[in-house]
């Protein structure tokens, strides 16, 4: 019993041996994707406050908004989108 204690010190240093390569890869592969999921997004974004910048009646049509960016952005599974009516303007 004692015998194979003995030699099960180097465990650790060979598991971490042949697992470190694949975790470096993972991690690399997320780095990588996540701007191209952050730029989707942001078009997305912006897509929306493009339309909504149109105009005063297009500004107020939360609806429209939602939907513009949402319809760009149809290639990112479980994007929704939400817009709020915000205007400093001078009459409201």
């Amino acid at each position: 019993m004692n015998r194979l204690w003995k030699f099960s010190g180097g465990q650790g240093a060979t598991e971490l041996a042949l697992a470190l390569p694949l975790v470096v890869v993972l991690l690399f592969v997320v780095c990588q994707f996540a701007p191209v999921f952050y730029v989707g997004v942001a078009s997305a974004a912006r897509t929306g406050v493009q339309y909504g910048a149109q105009s005063y009646v297009k500004a107020i049509d939360t609806s429209a908004m939602n939907a513009a960016a949402t319809s760009d952005g149809k290639y990112i599974p479980g994007l929704t989108a939400s817009s709020t009516h915000f205007c400093m303007c001078d009459g409201n």
